[in-house]
């Protein structure tokens, strides 16, 4: 139910000004494989084990153990794209770029 003084408005725009919005999608969609996924989630295991309180008596007992946990390195690697950290200014459609710049001082 809307009102008057809600928060939330229709938004009118063309689907044909998301298209650069979707190629970056889909660039970023193609480098979350799910060896990815399971390197990301093998790296945050590994930094919970070693900071973990119950286990760092073990790793004082066998700091080979956490020797090995440091230096193990990934079989894969991801490749980070600098280029998809900002949205370039020919992206975002011409109703929401003076919203992009105001948000964009801001921060």
């Amino acid at each position: 139910m809307q009102t008057e003084n809600s928060v939330f408005r229709p938004y009118q725009f063309k689907l044909e000004e998301l298209d650069g919005f979707r190629y970056r999608a889909r660039d970023a969609m193609r480098g979350v494989t799910r060896i990815a996924i399971r390197e990301a989630r093998l790296k945050e295991l590994k930094h919970e084990i070693l900071k973990s309180v119950e286990l760092r008596a073990h790793f004082e007992d066998n700091p080979q153990d956490a020797q090995v946990l440091r230096h193990d390195k990934s079989l894969h690697t991801v490749k980070h794209q600098v280029h998809m950290k900002n949205v370039p200014d020919y992206i975002v459609p011409k109703a929401l770029k003076n919203i992009a710049r105001s948000h964009h001082r801001n921060l």
